[in-house]
């Protein structure tokens, strides 16, 4: 069927496989049952994978969002708490599995950045490339950087002071 095209509005629902982009000079931010949230900035493309979470605990709750391009905003909500594995942001160089965090993530073309900026007591980060690397970040204010094709290693660094407050 045709995807309906629309801006969002307060209320409006969202469910699995449904777009979020936004256009330049645009950003949004939606919020979840579980009380996360995704903030998008301008040129930005994600697509849903799956939310479910059901307050009464009868569904496994799981989040994922595939993330085509731009500058994304993650805040975990109480998805990580009753299923910490069950919470990805997918990109086309990795996949981030979100552990009680607030991250941030750009995407551009062959370049990506997944910083960490406020990380959950006890919680990690943890990245694997599509090439089956793995990078866990265990605490906050840390990026990591992937470029496509790049066999340099894979190291956590300081994320610098311009970034920090990106979405702050």
């Amino acid at each position: 069927p045709d995807a309906a095209v629309g801006a969002l509005r307060p209320g409006s629902q969202l469910a699995g496989s449904d777009s979020i982009s936004s256009e330049p000079g645009a950003a949004g931010r939606t919020g979840y049952q579980d009380d996360g949230e995704i903030t998008v900035r301008w040129n930005t493309s994600s697509v849903i994978g799956e939310f479910s979470f059901g307050r009464s605990g009868a569904e496994t709750p799981a989040f994922w969002v595939d993330m085509a391009q731009g500058v994304v905003r993650s805040v975990s909500g109480k998805v990580v708490e009753q299923n910490p594995e069950a919470f990805k942001l997918s990109s086309p160089l990795g996949v981030a599995g979100i552990r009680g965090t607030t991250t941030l993530h750009e995407i551009h073309g062959d370049m990506e950045i997944h910083a960490v900026l406020e990380l959950g007591q006890g919680h990690v980060v943890v990245i694997t490339t599509t090439d089956g690397r793995t990078v866990v970040i265990s605490s906050s204010l840390q990026m990591l950087e992937l470029h496509r094709d790049s066999l340099e290693p894979l190291l956590p660094k300081d994320l610098p002071e311009d970034m920090r407050h990106d979405f702050l």
